[in-house]
C-alpha cells in the first residue's frame, strides 16, 4: 500500500482538501464504502473508500492526532487498499518517523488568510494529489507492488 500524506498547520484547510479530492476521484470512481462523518472528529471530517481505475483508494481527513493517524495506515495496510489519503498535522514530533516507516508520499498545505488565496490553494493541492494518485497507480498497474 502506499500512502500520501497531506501535511499543514491547523485549520489550513486540509479536510477542504480532501473534499475536493472525494468529489474528484469519485466523480471517476464509485464509493465501496460511503463517504461517513468520523466519530468524534469536527463535523466536516470524513472517512471512505472508492474504487478508482480499479484501485481501492481510502481517505481519512481526521489528521489532526497522531495516533489516529497512524492506526489508520496500520489499519489500511491490514485492509490491502491501494492507497491511503490521509491528512496529518505538521507538528507532530515523529513526522519524519512515519513519513520513513510507512513509505509516504507528502503534499505539504500552507496556510492562506486571503479568502481567495485560500480556495486556490486547496484547488492546486487537490490537483496534485489526485496527480500523486494517478502516478501511484500507474507505477501499479505497468508492474510495481502494492
Amino acid at each position: 500500500m502506499k500512502t500520501i500524506l497531506l501535511i499543514g498547520p491547523c485549520n489550513c484547510g486540509k479536510t477542504t482538501t480532501m473534499n475536493l479530492v472525494c468529489d474528484k476521484i469519485s466523480s471517476q470512481g464509485k464509493f465501496i464504502e460511503p463517504k461517513e462523518h468520523i466519530e468524534g472528529a469536527c463535523e466536516t471530517d470524513f472517512r471512505c473508500v472508492i474504487e478508482y481505475k480499479t484501485k481501492t483508494i481510502a481517505l481519512f481527513s481526521m489528521g489532526d492526532f497522531f495516533r489516529k493517524v497512524t492506526a489508520k495506515i496500520k489499519a489500511s495496510i491490514e485492509k490491502k487498499y491501494d492507497i491511503l489519503v490521509i491528512c496529518c498535522n505538521d507538528g507532530f514530533k515523529s513526522l519524519d518517523k512515519l513519513i520513513k516507516n510507512y513509505d509516504c508520499e507528502v503534499v505539504r498545505k500552507s496556510k492562506e488568510k486571503e479568502p481567495q488565496l485560500y480556495q486556490q490553494a486547496n484547488i492546486e493541492c487537490c490537483e496534485k494529489i489526485v496527480e500523486t494518485v494517478d502516478s501511484i497507480i500507474d507505477s501499479l498497474t505497468t508492474g510495481g507492488s502494492k
